[in-house]
């Protein structure tokens, strides 16, 4: 009877010595893969004032087309010409700004700023969600967005594609991002200047966001949010410059 005892105890303190030899051991592997060979966003510094024009007319660029997509009643496009509540030079004006779709932040006419729920401009860094965070849109269909709009897809190998995607700063940007898999995915930005910038997905739907792009060049990871997925491939960068 002692040694049958002593037989179970020995097997569950091996037991458990396996289970966290094996943790250890997947550990290192996440580590390896995600925080080595995929370091957090890296940025450089202030942009060069030619990169900060460049944004300037990309942004000039967008605006146009969501208005001409909004204005042609035809084209099944979901944009919208509104008028916001926004906060300029710490005064709120009626400003004339474009939606890429019903749920995203409006783009000002005026000055290119993605205009939070607040009025003033959308905050990158804050809750998701929040009154003053960039917002995802309802679901739409990726065809119907503008040529401008920067378009990613979800697959079922764990790749995104394109994995990456080049902005200029302060941009006003339009990212969709469609879900190809059987499952829900959620994509967010490592970067904490970045928190709000997330995709919650259901399967086989697309999504998209309006936001300026960081004042900072350099590069910015996204990626799921389930590290065994992310260690897979399911990760990219933007590429601010």
């Amino acid at each position: 009877m002692f040694t049958k005892k002593i037989i179970l105890i020995t097997s569950i303190i091996i037991g458990i010595l396996l289970i966290f030899i094996a943790g250890l051991l997947l550990w290192n592997n996440y580590y390896k893969k995600v925080i080595i060979e995929n370091p957090p966003a890296t940025t450089t510094g202030e942009a060069p004032a030619a990169s900060v024009e460049a944004g300037k007319k990309a942004t000039e660029s967008l605006i146009n087309e969501i208005k001409n997509s909004a204005g042609n009643a035809n084209s099944g496009s979901p944009a919208q010409v509104v008028t916001v509540d926004h906060v300029i030079d710490g005064k709120t004006v009626a400003d004339q700004a474009v939606s890429v779709a019903p749920g995203a932040r409006p783009i000002s006419v005026t000055n290119g700023e993605v205009v939070a729920n607040n009025g003033g401009a959308a905050q990158n860094s804050a809750t998701q969600g929040s009154a003053s965070s960039p917002t995802q849109s309802v679901a739409v269909d990726p065809a119907k967005l503008p040529q401008g709009s920067i378009k990613l897809a979800i697959n079922q190998d764990n790749s995104i594609a394109p994995n990456s995607f080049t902005v200029h700063p302060g941009q006003a940007v339009a990212l969709a991002v469609t879900n190809n898999t059987p499952w829900s995915e959620i994509i967010i930005f490592d970067d904490p200047a970045l928190a709000a910038l997330g995709f919650s997905l259901l399967p086989k739907s697309t999504r998209a966001m309006t936001f300026n792009a960081p004042s900072k060049t350099g590069e910015y990871i996204f990626a799921s949010d389930i590290p065994s997925q992310r260690a897979n491939g399911m990760q990219g960068k933007m590429i601010v410059k």
